[in-house]
């Protein structure tokens, strides 16, 4: 093995000769053919390499059979004085090569935070704006007297009766002071979710993303109205209630404040299409998937007793009666929640920040889920106020005959995200 190692090495370093001084590749060479045969290769290594040189050399022209073909550069004669170190540097150079490529390779697991804004959250917006909810029966002073005919009124209808009530000459009012409105829900959304990058493993430019999404009210939906005073000034209604042993100045002036909120949170998983607009973390991208949503609405509300006392106060002009059937003040708070699985999509762009791994990004988004569900359990007087707002009969068979209200709750909507996204893996 020893003979065969060394014997290698010499041929690799025969061209070094070809540039060397003529004489000296002569002396170097006749020193080799007279060399002693009889000489151990163990005692006398060098003698080997020698031989092995000469070996390759045409006795009788030694500088034509070293210097056929030879192009090498004098500075690898360098490298038989001194093998080791560039045996050495030229592994370090091939284990570098690797090394940069690992380096050089593009990033493809991320994550990113985001922000978005939710406009008309739950889809409460006609409701609170427009349409009102909670029916009031015809009977009652405050649908009667007040023109009040849900116990959650709109915003709309609040402001005609205002600006109606307030702007004639009538010796009664039908609201006390300004409403205040509400209108639409408008909803924050914070979101983490992380996402890979496909190209290697398939080879076409598509990703998989999923997350953590939370969306919560920042303003919308609190409603303020306060009753006038037509109970007490309307001299036929006032009449009416005396003779039955109402005072009417227990239907003056009544409060309900109320306030719609929702959240929810949502664990979507998409799959998306890109394409590049520059570096390799640049691209514009689409995609679609599924949601899972848990989450919907509420509306807590506090109505003072002159309020719930206009509510469930019933009174028949014919029969010249009136009968009050009011819990008294009324504070609760009804949920609407849902959980279930809807659908999502999504367009967007991100531009990379240099090369520090990072990139921000833009996304137009929509997803959501919708169902009709049952509210929350309500407490004992809101039950009777709303089965005494809603009849004048129901009470006589029950005075809690609502046990429950039913409501569709849609935990969907438009939003548009934006954050910052890093590249780590």
């Amino acid at each position: 093995m020893y003979r065969v190692a060394v014997l290698a090495m010499a041929w690799a370093l025969i061209p070094s000769f070809a540039q060397a001084d003529e004489g000296t590749q002569k002396s170097t060479l006749n020193a080799g053919l007279q060399a002693s045969p009889e000489a151990s290769p163990k005692a006398n290594p060098k003698a080997n390499v020698d031989l092995a040189v000469s070996a390759f050399a045409a006795p009788d022209s030694p500088r034509d059979a070293l210097t056929a073909g030879n192009t090498a550069e004098p500075q690898l004669l360098t490298t038989l004085a001194s093998p080791g170190p560039a045996l050495i540097g030229t592994g370090t150079a091939l284990a570098a090569e690797p090394a940069a490529s690992l380096q050089d390779k593009p990033k493809r697991l991320s994550v990113d935070f985001s922000l978005g804004l939710r406009p008309d959250m739950a889809s409460l917006g006609a409701t609170v704006s427009t349409d009102g909810t909670v029916d009031t029966a015809d009977s009652t002073v405050a649908n009667a007297v007040y023109s009040t005919g849900q116990a959650f009124m709109s915003d709309r209808n609040n402001l005609i009766i205002w600006h109606n009530s307030d702007n004639t000459d009538s010796s009664f009012q039908l609201m006390g002071e300004e409403p205040e409105t509400g209108g639409a829900l408008l909803g924050m959304e914070l979101g983490l979710s992380a996402r890979y990058e496909l190209d290697d493993l398939i080879g076409f430019p598509l990703f998989v993303k999923s997350g953590f999404y939370y969306t919560g009210r920042v303003s919308g939906g609190g409603q303020k109205r306060v009753f006038g005073n037509a109970a007490q000034e309307n001299a036929d209604v006032s009449a009416l209630l005396q003779a039955n042993g109402l005072n009417p100045a227990d239907y003056v002036g009544g409060v309900l404040t109320n306030q719609f909120s929702a959240s929810w949170i949502e664990i979507p998983i998409t799959l998306g299409f890109k394409v590049p607009i520059g570096s390799d973390q640049s691209f514009v991208y689409a995609g679609a998937g599924v949601s899972f949503f848990r989450g919907g609405f509420s509306v807590e509300f506090d109505a003072d007793q002159n309020y719930t006392n206009a509510l469930a106060t019933h009174i028949d002009a014919d029969t010249l009666t009136a009968v009050n059937l009011s819990p008294g003040p009324v504070s609760d708070k009804i949920d609407f929640q849902l959980g279930g699985a809807g659908i999502n999509w999504m367009l967007g762009a991100q531009k990379e920040i240099g090369s520090t791994g990072a990139v921000v990004f833009l996304d137009l988004n929509a997803s959501g889920t919708a169902k009709t569900v049952y509210s929350s359990q309500m407490k004992p007087e809101t039950r009777q106020l709303l089965t005494a707002l809603s009849s004048s009969t129901l009470p006589q068979e029950d005075d809690q005959w609502f046990k429950r209200l039913s409501f569709p709750v849609v935990a969907a909507g438009g939003a548009v995200r934006m954050g910052l996204r890093y590249y780590f893996l």
